[in-house]
């Protein structure tokens, strides 16, 4: 796997690469005078090229160079592998970090090998780096990694900061070699007498980034071959629009934006002043801000056009987030329209005046997976969702969830009379197996709703209704959020 001579080719020669990379180390600023950076070897040849040339770089860069190795014990071969790096590291006199980790126990209950591996591999490598006193972290991810990572963002219908690619410099983690492509990679290794590492699972085409490597681009370099340079390219130019579009959405929020711990506040008339890239960006980074996620397009779509609307009372929720229009402003709550109530708001004692004036009471009561929220509102909502149904609360009794009894009747709304609720339940493509679990509104006296389906002609508020109790259904083990 390894020779103990470099190669006969005089260094020189590299040095053409070797100034590319600290020429884009300077530019990004990927290191500074005197810290020590470590840098993730698996013996493959990029992460082995990526050892040496920092180790040749450190005394001009004045920096210091130490090494870490994870071993997955995925592969027979990881062992070995974890051995040659070893053995470079103690010809160049690189400190050396060996770190072990388990995916196979990670998996067992549930998840993909590659996700497990990938975030182990980034536990264990800040775990090394801590213990070593090493400041930055640097993989060898290079030119066509940056380019496959470009297609598989614009494959999965990505923005502009999944087409940016990956940072030269993302936290603690640092990518040198970005700017050098695979073949300049081999080339630069020709003056070393060492055989890289090859880890055989890169060759099948399994997952997406090995299909996209193997298949794809290939044949995309029929049409284009240069069609990976064209990409890097693509990403740089991506990633300088991105950071501008930050900054702009940064200033609004900064300077438009009422943040109050779990809410933020912003005039409409301002909102609808900026371009209408940049309301996305303002609506996903308030999203991470309220709730800790950032939605969909869809989801961040559906916000805007809520806001253009603009009709007091409106509201709506996406990925944790629940927007309420009120009076010319967009109010944003931690919650979800499935529970109404902004949950941010929920903990503190209030709630939207939009929605209700006064909460009388909230109570919550369990059916097997089932679980049936009751709040009593001074104010009925202007809508209410399709797990909701509103009564007069002083027309009905205590309402209960429950099953299908034999005997029940049922009187739906807008048909005079009553019918047996067996048949109704038929009539609404319920199966007689379903029949027997599912959810249904009633007290002693009447059944008020097949839940998500049906309505009864009991307990309907009216112009005279003082009290109105509002009832919201949703299964217990569901995540607070709409899809």
């Amino acid at each position: 796997m390894q020779g103990t001579e470099f190669g006969s080719r005089d260094m020189q020669g590299n040095e053409k690469f070797l100034g590319r990379v600290a020429s884009y180390a300077h530019k990004h600023a990927l290191w500074r005078e005197g810290e020590r950076i470590l840098a993730a070897v698996s013996g493959g040849p990029d992460s082995l090229a990526l050892l040496l040339a920092l180790k040749l770089l450190a005394v001009k860069e004045k920096i210091n160079i130490g090494c870490c190795c994870v071993n997955h014990h995925l592969r027979a071969a990881a062992g070995r592998e974890a051995e040659f790096v070893e053995s470079v590291c103690r010809e160049w006199n690189i400190p050396f970090i060996l770190k072990e980790v388990d995916v196979q126990s990670t998996i067992r209950n549930g998840g993909s090998i590659e996700t497990a591996a990938r975030d182990l591999r980034y536990k264990a490598l800040r775990e090394a780096a801590h213990g070593g006193g090493y400041a930055k972290i640097a993989v060898a991810h290079h030119g066509d990694d940056q380019a496959e990572t470009v297609l598989y963002h614009l494959l999965r219908g990505s923005g502009v900061t999944g087409l940016s690619g990956m940072k030269p410099i993302n936290g603690d983690i640092i990518r040198p070699f970005l700017c050098v492509s695979k073949n300049e990679i081999k080339d630069f290794l020709k003056d070393f007498s060492y055989v890289p590492c090859h880890d055989e699972s890169n060759d099948v085409e399994d997952a997406v980034r090995n299909r996209i490597r193997l298949s794809l681009v290939p044949e995309l370099i029929s049409y284009n071959p240069r069609v990976t340079e064209s990409l890097r390219r693509t990403a740089d130019i991506f990633r300088e629009e991105d950071l501008f579009m930050e900054e702009k959405a940064d200033v609004f929020i900064s300077s438009c934006v009422e943040h109050d711990n779990d809410k933020c506040v912003f005039f409409i008339a301002y909102f609808f002043a900026l371009h209408i890239a940049l309301q996305r960006r303002v609506i996903r980074k308030i999203c991470c801000m309220v709730a800790g996620r950032i939605p969909s397009f869809e989801g961040t779509e559906k916000f805007i056009f809520l806001i253009d609307a603009g009709k007091t009372g409106s509201v709506t929720s996406s990925s944790g987030t629940f927007l309420e229009i009120q009076y010319g402003k967009a109010i944003f709550y931690k919650g979800s329209t499935q529970n109404r109530i902004p949950a941010g708001k929920l903990k503190n004692g209030g709630t939207s005046a939009a929605v209700l004036s006064e909460l009388v009471k909230r109570l919550i009561e369990h059916l097997g997976q089932w679980c049936i929220e009751k709040v009593i509102l001074s104010k009925q909502p202007d809508f209410i969702e399709k797990n909701q149904i509103i009564l007069d609360a002083d027309k009905v009794g205590n309402i209960v969830l429950r099953y299908w009894k034999a005997g029940d009747r049922f009187s739906p709304r807008g048909i005079n009379g009553s019918k047996k609720l067996a048949r109704v339940m038929r009539d609404l493509h319920i199966s007689a197996g379903e029949r027997r679990i599912w959810p249904l509104v009633a007290d002693e006296n009447h059944i008020y709703w097949i839940a998500f389906l049906r309505g009864s002609n009991y307990g309907l508020p009216d112009k005279n209704t003082k009290k109105y109790l509002l009832i919201t259904l949703k299964k217990e083990n569901r995540e607070d959020e709409e899809s």
